[in-house]
């Protein structure tokens, strides 16, 4: 993991949630591929699907138990 994943693992751990509209998504598909995160609107490969019907009050991408057990047992200068 980069630094750069560790600031994206934090935030959505401290936010319950991420918006992915002005990120990198090949940073967030590295985290989802580790299982720290994941994707509530991708069905699977390159299938995308909104389920939302007010998109301001739901987050694209949110943290899974294995990244909150990953978040709490970081070393505490990352954070």
């Amino acid at each position: 993991m980069f630094i750069s994943d560790y600031q994206i693992l934090f935030e959505t751990a401290i936010n319950d949630g991420l918006k992915i509209q002005n990120r990198e998504l090949y940073q967030v598909d590295r985290l989802i591929s580790l299982g720290l995160l994941q994707n509530q609107n991708r069905l699977g490969g390159n299938v995308w699907h909104d389920f939302r019907e007010n998109p301001e009050k739901r987050n694209d991408i949110i943290i899974t138990s294995f990244g909150k057990t990953f978040y709490h047992n970081s070393p505490s200068i990352l954070k």
